[in-house]
């Protein structure tokens, strides 16, 4: 297992020399920039191709924000964005210390806010900061052999919920958006006398009441029911699914509720894709994240899942040319499907690109239908 040490280097020496010591009692080989030499490349782009060729990177994080670079952010922040993007293993370890540097304190609210508590610890002294590094590449180590990810096990079981929605008709009428939220490792998340209580559903229909996307209308009482180890929570224009595999489901209508093609029929706007599917993602995580499903992140992973029903709208437009529509020539629209590359990311990773994933799965889902950026932008 390869790792990557990321902090500023001033002051920091002999902490950076305990994590890569820390890390040989594991056979992991940690790399930091002062570890790379001459190279043709600039100290900043290796720096950034250690975080990508690594399994894990680990963060220390002090008072002193660093040398801002180029792009306004510091190297540590950069490799941070990094690490965030190409979904590596992160551990952050932030030091007890006053921090006055406005930057590193806004640097460290984004760090609390993708960890939300978990993933990252506080240290006083190199000795302090030795002791918890081999706390967490121990607990790294051990789970990762303990729940192997199977990306293929847990693309299948998306796209069972893929077919489950698509065999209930009746629920959204005309083609529907799905998106699909698998925790990973594989385990049993909600006991089967859970699943089936009033208080569960109660507690699954109060979160997303309570969800700044309002999926289903607040007036209308949604209906429930449980089959095949699966609760179903259906209004007329939109359906949920809980497993008890920790997998959450959102189906709703794909088309624009607020302009049609010309021809009459339904109309694709690829920005109200692109939001609704970030919203079904949220909310997908909201539903992770509470008591009654899996709040102590014992599936620290996900899939993220995202599909276009095959009777759904062939028309597409965007909102910043509605008179420019093109339709879809593809010959197999049977549950277009797209998912994140890896398949199988960090929970944190999720939350914190929400925007930038839902975005990358509605160009898939365009892409599938064959219609291509400067089909849809050029009149």
């Amino acid at each position: 297992m390869r790792g990557f040490i990321s902090s500023v280097i001033h002051g920091y020496q002999d902490h950076r020399d305990a994590v890569a010591s820390t890390g040989r009692i594991f056979d992991i080989f940690f790399t930091r920039s002062e570890d790379f030499g001459a190279r043709a490349s600039t100290s900043q782009q290796t720096c950034l191709e250690g975080v990508r060729t690594s399994d894990v990177v680990v963060f220390l994080l002090g008072a002193n924000y660093g040398q801002h670079q180029e792009s306004g952010r510091s190297a540590t922040h950069e490799e941070w964005r990094e690490a965030v993007n190409q979904h590596r293993h992160i551990l952050v370890f932030i030091e007890r210390i006053e921090i006055e540097d406005i930057a590193q304190q806004e640097f460290i609210e984004e760090v609390n806010e993708w960890a939300r508590g978990r993933q990252r610890d506080r240290f006083t002294t190199v000795t302090d900061l030795r002791d918890k590094v081999i706390k967490a590449l121990h607990h790294l180590i051990v789970s990762e052999a303990a729940n192997p990810v199977n990306e293929r096990d847990t693309f299948r079981r998306a796209q069972e919920l893929v077919i489950v929605t698509g065999n209930m008709r009746r629920t959204i009428s005309g083609g529907h958006l799905g998106v699909a939220v698998s925790g990973v490792p594989r385990q049993q998340a909600v006991r089967p006398s859970t699943l089936e209580s009033p208080e569960f559903c109660q507690e699954i229909h109060r979160a997303m009441l309570s969800s700044s996307y309002r999926l289903f209308d607040p007036a209308t009482r949604p209906e429930f029911r449980t089959m095949s180890q699966r609760l179903f929570i259906e209004q007329s224009h939109a359906l949920l699914i809980v497993d008890e595999w920790g997998s959450v489901h959102i189906a709703q209508d794909a088309a624009s509720h607020e302009v049609l093609a010309p021809s009459g029929e339904s109309l694709v706007l690829f920005e109200e894709l692109v939001d609704k599917i970030a919203n079904s993602l949220r909310l997908c995580c909201e539903i992770l994240d509470l008591d009654c499903v899996d709040s102590l992140w014992r599936m620290p992973h996900v899939s993220p899942v995202a599909y276009l029903s095959r009777d759904a709208a062939r028309a597409w437009s965007t909102k910043k040319d509605r008179r420019n529509i093109k339709y879809s020539d593809a010959t197999d629209r049977w549950n277009r499907t797209a998912h994140t590359e890896p398949r199988v990311i960090s929970r944190a990773s999720l939350r914190m690109g929400t925007d930038s994933i839902a975005l990358d799965l509605a160009v898939l889902l365009r892409r599938h239908d064959g219609i291509t950026l400067d089909r849809l932008d050029s009149s």
